[in-house]
């Protein structure tokens, strides 16, 4: 369709009165009153998104999820009037710009900005407003806005969204809302400003029609699947297990999180997906896997748990009856592992006080991990034999201390019969700084029944060590670890 308007010159920014219709002024994208309107496209400003010009699909797009897109000054013009930059801004050039008229004198759509109405990225299901900034001739009431959807900008099929009219002549803002459908993660809308009547085309072939799109990313919520596939339930582990998952996603997959008795043990971001698991830093008995598939979109779904037994013989395990930590087989290394993580209600330790028919009671005072703990012991044979006597073996005790830790002391003893402990003094460590850290011994396995003990007694104490201390920081803890005559052992841990 042709325009049928009278001539106007224009000069300085008067309209020579031919036709007696007033010029309008030529207002900029960046003034006030546009500012203005694009401001209250969006409640919130502080994410938004600004478009860069995408050489491969030819259009301005916003590849990072925000809470709005704008293309800024990309599409100012039309076509070869302006110029249009990167015209025509149609996804892979696929309709092209009508070339009649001039510049902010005829049609022009100049910008195209979608935001969330609520605040928050741009997601599926969000309810989204499309803000075109147009330019309309003297004539408006002939002009005409209509935009479109297509939830895949790498395959854009265009859904009509609405039609719009100008409320006067010159630089205004037209707008509408929608919710953002189901689709790919990258979307994109497309404004058709059209001199004519008719019905809306995605792409028309008037001479004086302005067709821009704005791709955009999109925050799907589709949740990807995961499935533990190794161990299986019921299993029993020892050692190093490699733990297996199989993960899937509409999209892809970020990563996926692998995790022991609620605890993150590390992630993989690749396929296959699998992380060692190393038993021994995990008490004995039952423990609980789960594998977490985290997609590009930040959307989680956790497997089934899978239950297993952890059997290593290395691991302390809880003794009812002495009520403290013991390795009843001999071997060449005895670990409470998570035991005796804790002091006290602090922790809160399990099984507290951990100290043989509860003989000694652990004090309470401080916070959990700010102030002292005594939260693993171990210990293993210099040579790697089983322990027997006359074996030199290390002790290993990992404290927290206080970060006033030169007040701190670690007192380690012996018990040549854990049935009947009578506690032997062994030495004295100082931590080296505050926090999580291992001090270490070593002493020499005196001749004594086949269950011993070592007890480490760990805080604020008095002036000389004591195998039970009354000061309000101390805690106590034993280990019951059987021991050979000295013959040679026929298993390990």
């Amino acid at each position: 369709m042709y325009k049928m308007k009278c001539f106007a010159g224009v000069l300085m920014g008067l309209a020579l009165a031919s036709c007696g219709i007033d010029a309008v002024p030529l207002e900029p994208l960046e003034s006030p009153a546009v500012a203005s309107e694009l401001k209250s496209t969006s409640p919130q400003q502080q994410a938004v998104g600004v478009a860069q010009y995408d050489p491969v699909r030819q259009a301005p797009i916003c590849s990072a999820s925000s809470a709005s897109c704008d293309s800024g000054s990309l599409l100012v013009g039309r076509g070869a009037l302006g110029p249009e930059l990167g015209a025509p801004n149609t996804i892979n050039a696929s309709c092209a710009d009508g070339s009649s008229g001039k510049f902010h004198v005829d049609e022009s759509l100049d910008r195209l900005y979608i935001a969330t109405v609520f605040g928050g990225p741009l997601t599926e299901g969000a309810q989204v407003t499309v803000s075109a900034f147009v330019w309309a001739e003297n004539q408006y009431t002939h002009d005409t806005l209509d935009l479109f959807h297509a939830a895949d900008a790498n395959n854009p099929s265009w859904t009509h969204i609405a039609t719009l009219k100008p409320g006067n002549k010159g630089l205004q803002v037209i707008r509408t809302s929608f919710p953002l459908p189901a689709g790919a993660p990258l979307q994109a809308i497309r404004g058709v400003f059209r001199y004519q009547t008719g019905s809306a085309k995605s792409c028309a072939t008037e001479s004086y029609t302005d067709h821009d799109d704005l791709i955009f990313a999109v925050n799907e919520k589709m949740p990807p699947t995961a499935v533990l596939t190794q161990p299986t339930e019921g299993t029993s582990v020892e050692g190093t297990v490699l733990l297996k998952a199989e993960a899937t996603d509409n999209v892809a997959i970020q990563r996926v999180k692998f995790w022991v008795n609620g605890r993150l043990l590390g992630s993989d971001e690749s396929a296959p997906y699998e992380l060692p698991w190393n038993t021994l830093e995990t008490a004995n008995g039952t423990a609980t896997l789960v594998a977490e598939a985290v997609d590009t979109s930040s959307n989680t779904t956790s497997s089934t748990a899978v239950r297993v037994t952890v059997m290593n013989a290395s691991t302390a395990v809880y003794d009812p009856v002495l009520r403290a930590p013991s390795c009843a087989t001999v071997g060449s290394l005895c670990d409470t592992v998570t035991l005796l993580n804790g002091r006290g209600n602090q922790g809160p330790e399990l099984n507290s006080p951990n100290t043989i028919n509860t003989s000694c009671i652990d004090r309470n005072a401080g916070t959990y991990h700010v102030d002292e703990s005594l939260d693993r012991l171990s210990i293993t044979t210099v040579d790697g034999g089983p322990r027997a006597l006359g074996q030199q073996v290390t002790i290993s005790a990992t404290v927290w201390a206080h970060r006033n830790y030169t007040s701190d002391t670690l007192d380690l003893f012996h018990a040549p019969d854990a049935n009947n402990p009578s506690w032997t003094y062994v030495t004295t460590l100082v931590p080296t700084g505050s926090g999580r850290q291992v001090l270490s011994a070593t002493m020499t396995l005196p001749a004594g029944s086949p269950l011993q003990a070592i007890r480490a007694v760990f805080g604020i104490r008095g002036t000389t060590a004591e195998i039970c201390s009354a000061g309000s920081y101390m805690d106590h803890d034993d280990l019951i670890f059987a021991v050979a005559d000295g013959a040679p052992a026929t298993s390990g841990d």
